[in-house]
């Protein structure tokens, strides 16, 4: 009696999804998405030597599930950079700046129980040098007006001196759950 192999392909579909549901979403999941169907494939036209079928769809699965997830996020960021509005990219960067300082505000409160002590944005728990660097704004781009708690806070976002930005200024306003932003 012969035994079945799994496909490589199968094998790999499935690690290159499981890493594009986590760190490394589109990466590795349209090289999951494409060994997917390829070793799908393969066991198509030798199914009594071929085995991995459901390795290669959960490969797939969670390869179409990260381009799902990070297609709208990208567009959301590029379109506006290749539009013929470039200060709506500005701002775009700028809010999703903001964002990240919002979910590092309410970690950091979690984990620390306050925000004494928090300044800047590169003191807060998950936010390290390089991730507020745009083509716009950066670090140093960031400023706290009000830090009570992470429910009431101000984030003032000015662009890079010299640079095209300069000029724009994006507040984001958290009270009581409610977010507000002013360009």
């Amino acid at each position: 009696m012969e035994t079945r192999k799994s496909t490589g392909q199968s094998i790999a579909s499935l690690i290159l999804g499981i890493f594009a549901l986590f760190p490394f979403g589109p990466l590795t999941g349209i090289p999951a998405i494409i060994c997917g169907h390829v070793a799908q494939s393969r066991i198509r036209k030798d199914p009594q030597h071929l085995t991995g079928g459901g390795k290669a769809v959960a490969g797939l699965v969670m390869g179409y599930i990260s381009l799902v997830f990070a297609l709208p996020i990208m567009a959301a960021i590029v379109i506006p950079m290749l539009s013929a509005n470039p200060q709506r990219a500005m701002i775009t960067e700028a809010q999703a700046g903001c964002g990240m300082i919002s979910a590092a505000l309410r970690m950091e409160h979690v984990i620390n129980g306050s925000l004494d002590g928090i300044e800047k944005p590169l003191d807060l728990t998950g936010i390290e040098e390089g991730d507020l660097d745009g083509t716009y704004f950066n670090a140093d781009s960031y400023v706290f007006g009000s830090l009570e708690d992470p429910d009431n806070y101000s984030i003032t976002a000015t662009g890079i001196e010299g640079g095209r930005a300069e000029g724009i200024v994006v507040v984001m306003t958290a009270y009581g759950g409610r977010i507000d932003w002013q360009y």
